[in-house]
Parts: structure tokens; sequence; C-alpha cells
């Protein structure tokens, strides 16, 4: 009987310290978290606004935790260079200490499309924890505006979209777009 209520007593504390252990995971998480950014990002977003020819990136995050030290690059590769005279695509630079979940920043770029049909954007982002790159094709016949993009993250593509009639979609093969 001694050694059943000895057992007993060593699976109810063996219980009580997984369960203690869980909890401090928990919260270490949620430290690292709150206090870094821990795995989350911050990215963008193209939109237009309605009756216009404009496009608008808003920086988001619908991570769990803030993201912080949040610098971006945006080069537009329609813009024409000249290598030999030392004329390289201009960066388009933005700077935000920070940016908590569920948040957006509106119209963090502006690009005017009423002389251009194509707009290809290649975005550089680098934050306290992560570094992201961002590829946006839209193109725009009359009104309609069209939509392709990419999000990397350390290699690995978290999210891409492309809207089946894309203008010169070559469907065999997709990711040309982003070339």
């Amino acid at each position: 009987m001694k050694q059943a209520k000895v057992e007993q007593n060593l699976t109810g504390i063996e219980g009580r310290l997984v369960s203690l252990v869980s909890s401090l995971e928990g919260q270490t998480k949620d430290l690292i978290g709150y206090s870094t950014g821990g795995d989350s990002v911050a990215y963008f977003q193209a939109t237009h606004p309605v009756r216009t020819k404009q496009i608008n990136l808003n920086l988001i995050n619908q991570s769990d935790y803030p993201v912080f030290d949040i610098y971006a690059e945006v080069i537009d590769l329609d813009e024409p260079i000249d290598p030999e005279k030392d004329k390289f695509w201009t960066r388009h630079k933005v700077s935000v200490p920070s940016i908590y979940p569920s948040n957006v920043m509106v119209q963090a770029y502006h690009f005017d499309m009423s002389s251009r049909d194509l707009l290809r954007l290649n975005v550089f982002i680098h934050t306290r924890t992560k570094n992201l790159i961002q590829q946006f094709r839209i193109a725009r016949e009359g009104e309609r505006f069209f939509y392709a993009y990419k999000t990397e993250c350390e290699g690995k593509v978290l999210e891409q979209q492309i809207q089946g009639d894309f203008p010169g979609l070559d469907v065999a093969n997709p990711e040309s777009v982003f070339k």
C-alpha cells in the first residue's frame, strides 16, 4: 500500500510538472513574441482606390505579435537605367518603427498608373527578425487591373497569387510572370 501511495504521489507530481513546463513554454513564446516580434512578418498588399488609376502598397501585420524595425525598399523594374552612366534603379525607401497585430499602414507607397499599363515592383523588407522579398506585377487594361504577387521569407514562398486572366500569362509556366 505504501508503494502504491508513493507511486500515486509521484504520478501527481509528474502531471503538475508537465502542466508547469507547458505553461512556461507558452509564456516564454509570448515574452519573445512581444519583445522581439518572434516569427511575425509584415508585408505589403497592393490595392487601388475605386475610380482611380492609382496603386497603393499598404503595410500589413496579420501575425500574432508586433513587427519591429521595419525597413523596406521598392524598386520599379520598368524605370530606365543606364549602368554605364551610373544610373541604376531608384530605391524607394520607407522605415516604420513597429506595426502591431491586425494593423495596416495605409499607402506606404503610391504609384500612378494613368500613363502605364504595367507595373513591375520588387520589394525588399527587413525587420528585426525576418527578411522578406515581394514581387508585384500589376497590369492595367482600360479601367481593369490584374494582379500577380509573390511573398518569400528566407527562401520559402509564403504566399503567391496570379490571376488566371493576367495579360500574357503562360499557364504552362505561371512563374514567368515574375521574370
